[in-house]
Parts: structure tokens; C-alpha cells; sequence
């Protein structure tokens, strides 16, 4: 029947036999048999430090030496040869069997070497070209043909950002509510890094916000609410700024800053008196003006007291409002 059927770890022999199997390798130095029919065949996940052989057998047979994310065999070391660690494909047929690559086919190059052909990731600048597979009995083969098929890697998620309201009162019961929303695919969890900024000050005047919002698995949005802690200080309006930053897993769709403001509510009073001073015969009489600055749109009482040598009622009398 079709099997998958794994090595393991250690150095192993896997046999596919009969069907169309899926033929793993995974650590050690491993030898693979695909036997009859039409076979996947994957030596490894990695591949740093191992040599394994693939022999596809009858059928169309697919020898896989990456995947969406890594290129197997690569140690990673700038500074070596990389001739240490490939994948030897003994019998690689190129009317029926297909060698699977990531990126395009400018990552690779082709080496003759005898009655072989060598396969290299083609590295950048001075750095050694990396040694990835010998395909044996092969001296004509071009990295553009059919037989070669090239993966790529998952398209990354776009973040953008947004604020709403763009304005709260300060003591008010709404909350400003910034919204991430990535593109793309949405299955895994996914933590997006941000900055916070501003002139309001952060778990001082509003509940402490983190550096980084996580998005649930299969949801497209995910928010971070800034709720402003009421005070009665008369103060400016303040700004609360965050701004995307980068991360593992996501590009940054929204570059500029994002800013909701916390509007003032809070009232100061000032009171004076004009003239300072009257005549007891007089005509002209002492005027206390309460002023309020702030917030002006609703009513407001305001307390005070009354003292001095001269006394309510018998020295003089209060005679009414003038509101400012």
C-alpha cells in the first residue's frame, strides 16, 4: 500500500516497497529505498553534518532537498566549504523523477563533476558555494529544466494599525481602541512588537499597556485598548502614539505613527475682587468674580467660604451671581 515510513534517528536503511510512499530519513546517515512506483523520498530536516542516499527505484520518484522554509544540507557556516553534508540521489531519472529546491533556480548552481553532477546553494559574495546533493550518472542537466521544482517560501502577513475613537475625555467611560489587522493566512497565534510614545505617560495616565499584542490562531484582528485614569489636575490634552515595529513572522504594513488623543475634562477656578476697596456710604460695591478655565460646556457649583472682620447681614449684604 502507500506508507510513510521514517528512519528516525541514527544512521538507518527505509524501504518504501510497494505503493506510492513518503520515505524519510530524518537524522543520522540514512539510506532510502523507494522500491516500486511513485515515491517521495526526504532525507532529512536539516541535514547539517549528514550524507544520506536516495535511490528512488521504478516510477515516478520525487527527491525533496527543501522545503517552504529551509534548504536541507546547509550548516550555515560562511567560513567552510560546506562539502561535508548533501544528499547522494544514485539513480535520478529526468524523464520520470523530479528534485524539489526552494527559491529559484539563481539560489543553486550545477558542477560536472566525472559522470556526476554536483548541486550547490550559490551563496553570496566571497562566501563558499554549499554542497547539497550529487546527482550520480548525470552531466547534462540545467537547473531551469521541468525535473527541477522550486518551493517558496510562505508569503508573510502585513500588519496595519489604526485608532478608534481618535479621541477619549479623560474621565469618560469610552477608551481608545487601537486595532492590528494582519493579511494573509491566519492560522497560527502570532505576537506583533510595538512602540509606545507620546505626552501621556504610560500606567500613569492610562492602564499600562505591554510592547507586543498577540493575534489569536485563525483571527485577523487583534486590539490593544488605552483606558485613561481619571484625574482632577486641569492639564493639556496628551497623546498616546504607538508605532509598529519589526518582528519574526510579519511585515510592517502601517510605517508612520498612530495617535489617539486623551482630551482634558477636568475645570480650575480663579476668583478676584474689583474694586479692592469701597466706601460704607457708597455707591459702588465689592464684585467677587469665580472664573473657570478648561472644560466649559455644563453647569458647575462651586464652593467658598465667608470671613473677615465685617459680618454678613449687619456690615453688608449679598446680593446675587454673575457667572463667567
Amino acid at each position: 500500500g502507500d506508507d510513510t515510513v521514517s528512519g528516525g534517528a541514527g544512521d538507518d536503511k527505509v524501504f518504501g516497497g510497494e505503493g506510492n510512499d513518503v520515505v524519510n530519513g530524518d537524522t543520522g546517515n540514512d539510506e532510502l529505498y523507494g522500491q516500486n512506483n511513485n515515491d517521495t523520498l526526504q532525507g532529512t530536516n536539516n541535514g547539517t553534518g549528514e550524507q544520506d542516499y536516495l535511490v528512488g527505484g521504478t516510477g515516478n520518484d520525487r527527491f525533496i532537498l527543501a522545503d517552504t522554509t529551509n534548504a536541507f544540507y546547509d550548516d550555515g557556516n560562511s567560513t567552510l566549504l560546506g562539502d561535508y553534508d548533501y544528499a547522494t540521489i544514485a539513480d535520478f531519472n529526468t524523464t520520470d523523477d523530479t528534485i524539489q529546491l526552494r527559491g529559484s533556480s539563481s539560489n543553486y548552481l550545477l558542477s560536472v563533476d566525472g559522470s556526476n553532477t554536483k548541486l550547490y546553494i550559490n551563496k553570496p559574495g566571497s562566501e563558499p558555494d554549499e554542497l547539497i546533493a550529487v546527482i550520480n550518472n548525470q552531466t547534462a542537466l540545467s537547473l531551469t529544466a521541468s525535473y527541477f521544482s522550486y518551493v517558496s517560501s510562505p508569503t508573510l502577513p502585513t500588519i496595519t494599525l489604526a485608532v478608534s475613537p481618535a479621541s477619549v475625555t479623560e474621565d469618560g467611560t469610552t477608551n481608545l481602541v487601537y486595532t492590528f489587522t494582519r493579511s494573509g493566512v491566519t492560522t497560527d497565534a502570532l505576537t506583533v512588537n510595538y512602540t509606545v510614545g507620546g505626552t501621556a505617560t504610560n500606567g500613569t495616565d492610562y492602564t499600562s499597556l505591554p510592547t507586543s499584542v498577540t493575534f489569536a490562531a485563525n483571527s485577523a484582528t487583534a486590539t490593544v485598548t488605552v483606558d485613561p485614569t481619571a484625574d482632577t489636575t486641569v492639564e493639556s490634552n496628551e497623546t498616546v502614539i504607538l508605532t509598529l515595529a519589526t518582528g519574526t513572522g510579519y511585515t510592517v504594513g502601517t510605517t508612520t505613527a498612530v495617535t489617539g488623543t486623551i482630551t482634558n475634562d477636568d475645570t480650575s477656578v480663579t476668583l478676584a475682587v474689583a474694586p479692592s476697596s469701597v466706601t460704607e456710604d457708597g455707591t459702588t460695591n465689592l464684585v467677587y468674580t469665580f472664573t473657570r478655565s478648561g472644560v466649559t460646556t455644563n453647569a458647575l457649583t462651586v464652593n467658598y467660604t465667608i470671613g473677615g472682620t465685617a459680618t454678613l447681614n449687619t456690615d453688608y449684604t449679598r446680593t446675587g451671581t454673575t457667572n463667567t
